[in-house]
């Protein structure tokens, strides 16, 4: 039987090597190396050490809105080690509308390491959000974007 995108064992065939899963504790070196990788402001910087540490708060397993089991993300099986290519992860918040408080999904740190883009990476991630948070109950899924 195969698990739904939802379950935290859910693995799928992205095709050419590319895996797309749920996170683990284990595996929050490897986002935080995609989150360095992806955050710097050239090819050539050092991995951007900010955006490590990000990895490594959202992943601690204290962070109010997610677990370390909350980021969905894409490795490449192809090349040693299997890096983190692309990733998002699901924050739970309460929201409240009219004094009616109703559980809200929402879509955070989505990224893709710019070697693996336009291959609808980040389409599969959020197929894996959606059925999460739809599973969990959420009314709302929502995106609160970048202010500039």
């Amino acid at each position: 039987m195969t698990a739904s995108l939802a379950e935290p064992d859910y693995v799928g065939d992205l095709g050419n090597g590319l895996v797309c899963r749920w996170s683990t504790a284990a595996d929050q070196p490897k986002i935080a190396q995609c989150m360095g990788k992806i955050y710097r402001n050239t090819p050539e910087e050092a991995y951007h050490p900010r955006a490590m540490d990000i990895a490594r708060v959202l992943m601690a397993g204290d962070f109010p809105y997610m677990g370390p089991d909350d980021f969905a993300l894409v490795e490449d099986t192809t090349v040693p080690g299997s890096p983190v290519v692309a990733y998002t992860c699901l924050w739970r918040l309460r929201w409240r509308y009219d004094d009616i408080p109703f559980g809200v999904g929402q879509p955070e740190m989505v990224a893709t390491d710019a070697a693996y883009r336009n291959r609808g990476l980040v389409r599969a991630l959020f197929a894996m959000v959606h059925a999460r948070s739809e599973a969990e109950g959420h009314l709302v899924q929502a995106i609160t974007g970048i202010p500039y």
